[in-house]
């Protein structure tokens, strides 16, 4: 009969453990919990190739920066989801300079984020080849919802401000009279559908 080693100390867990650990927490939880804890969980942390799932609530200026020169600018490109709800970051410092490199981001939510923040992000949306889903959430009210349909995959894009289809760089395209719906034609070949939803 086979007996069962008994493990007391997270540093005897598997990489497989200890990242499966790393998905219940909250990524810059994980980061600041067991970045400096030995070289096996720096290593852990830069040499992974698991998504990276961002949520950026209340931190200090000096945390965030010390985490986004650490693991965001440098694992960019694992990054599925970035979660911004802390007003004193400015997403624009965070997000432009390495908009090109978030290659896997999927979903950006941004959570009470002044409007001109807003406008200067959704003139860099066209750098996220896979990003089907964007919300603007402001105290829970409500807001807009672009549904994007890009590369025959069928995803949403949820934007409190309506101005979105009024921007410069999207061209009206036709109206959908169904559930008043209606597209703006990207020149990137996205197709945005706006329409009115409930909170």
């Amino acid at each position: 009969m086979k007996q069962i080693e008994n493990i007391n100390k997270i540093e005897n867990l598997s990489n497989e453990l200890i990242y499966e650990i790393f998905e219940f927490l909250n990524y810059h939880h994980a980061f600041q919990a067991f970045y400096d804890l030995n070289q096996r969980f720096e290593n852990l942390f830069l040499n992974s190739n698991i998504p990276i799932k961002i949520n950026i609530s209340t931190i200090s200026k000096s945390k965030f920066e010390y985490f986004t020169k650490h693991i965001i600018k440098p694992n960019a490109y694992r990054i599925e989801l970035i979660r911004l709800s802390n007003p004193c970051i400015d997403p624009c410092l965070l997000l432009i300079p390495i908009m090109k490199n978030l290659t896997q981001l999927t979903t950006l939510i941004l959570n009470n984020i002044e409007s001109n923040y807003i406008e200067k992000i959704v003139n860099n949306l066209f750098c996220l080849p896979v990003l089907s889903s964007l919300t603007r959430e402001r105290h829970r009210t409500v807001f807009f919802v672009l549904s994007c349909i890009f590369a025959g995959h069928l995803g949403t894009l949820s934007c409190f401000s309506g101005r979105i289809a009024g921007r410069k760089n999207l061209r009206p395209g036709r109206t959908h009279l169904q559930d008043k719906k209606s597209s703006c034609v990207l020149p990137a070949g996205r197709i945005f559908v706006l329409q009115a939803s409930k909170s």
